[in-house]
């Protein structure tokens, strides 16, 4: 059995950066912060929809937030639709808890945070922690590009090779899980965010 796993360089760099950054700074104290209203989060979608955390990191500009990132395990199937709903409450739960903290708000880079500073990536598996292969659903991410990934993988494959890899823009997904349009109009406005960046 080879489980597939990935790791996003961003939150890999900036847990190293976390790692060998020390603590002595001032703004190490809004990292502190920050990371408290992320592990909160966590814990919620946990106890909420069963995910168990493998990760999570963040990156800052000029001493403030930026970006957040976490990653998860889930050991049941799920269909598109299924997945969509569930990155789509991990975005918003997350970013209902940062925005509504009037203590991280003057450190955040962009205020209100939106999906284009989360990343979030749920990796999906049998039951018995077993991979699943095309058809199913193997991965659903949040890119930084700001799209929601749907993967499936080819089985017996070596490297976990992609079978099918769905883009979806956040905001279309958004709206067909709310029936709303997304609040900020993110792709109507000038954004301070670059995900290029």
């Amino acid at each position: 059995m080879t489980n597939c796993y990935f790791f996003s360089f961003s939150m890999l760099f900036a847990s190293l950066f976390n790692f060998f950054g020390g603590k002595e700074e001032p703004y190490k104290n809004n990292e502190a912060y920050m990371n408290k209203i992320i592990n909160r989060s966590i814990k919620q979608l946990e106890n909420r929809y069963g995910l168990v955390p493998i990760g999570s990191g963040g990156g800052n500009i000029d001493n403030k937030s930026r970006k957040e990132t976490v990653s998860f395990h889930l050991y049941h199937k799920l269909t598109k639709e299924e997945a969509r709903i569930l990155i789509i409450e991990i975005v918003e739960l997350l970013l209902h808890n940062i925005n509504i903290d009037k203590v991280i708000a003057p450190y955040l880079y962009n205020f209100p945070f939106t999906y284009k500073n989360i990343e979030a990536t749920v990796f999906i598996y049998e039951k018995d922690e077993s991979d699943l292969f095309d058809p199913n659903i193997g991965l659903i991410s949040l890119t930084r590009r700001g799209t929601i990934n749907y993967v499936t993988y080819l089985p017996n494959s070596k490297w976990c090779e992609y079978a099918t890899d769905v883009e979806e823009p956040y905001e279309q997904a958004y709206k067909i899980v709310t029936q709303k349009d997304y609040p900020h109009k993110i792709s109507d406005s000038k954004d301070t965010f670059n995900p290029k960046g």
